[in-house]
């Protein structure tokens, strides 16, 4: 990808954190980690049956490389696009330090 106006969707970065609830119990909950623009590209779409109907879907989500954020996003993050929520299931680098690949997936339960 070399085309910077295909980044047309906003999405944010989120990763776990670990708070305490009223109790003073830890919880852990997703907090914004980087929010950017990104390319995305809906690679397949399934249902699968276990013990219920699961959608399950992957999405291709392509953002700039930079030293801050892209080269520190991991597996353990998802991705959130509008109101949709994607957990990242691999990452590659593309080019030298260019972009970053990030292939998600939703679970609609």
């Amino acid at each position: 990808m070399t085309d910077p106006g295909k980044l047309d969707r906003n999405i944010t970065i989120q990763s776990y954190t670990t708070s305490t609830d009223a109790f003073g119990q830890p919880v852990q909950t997703f907090a914004t980690f980087y929010t950017c623009w990104a390319f995305r590209n809906d690679l397949s779409g399934a249902e699968q049956i276990k013990d219920q109907v699961v959608a399950e879907t992957k999405v291709l989500f392509m953002i700039r490389w930079d030293a801050t954020y892209g080269a520190n996003v991991t597996e353990k993050m998802r991705v959130k696009d509008g109101s949709e929520y994607f957990y990242i299931e691999s990452i590659k680098l593309i080019g030298r330090q260019q972009w970053v690949e990030m292939i998600t997936e939703k679970k609609d339960n």
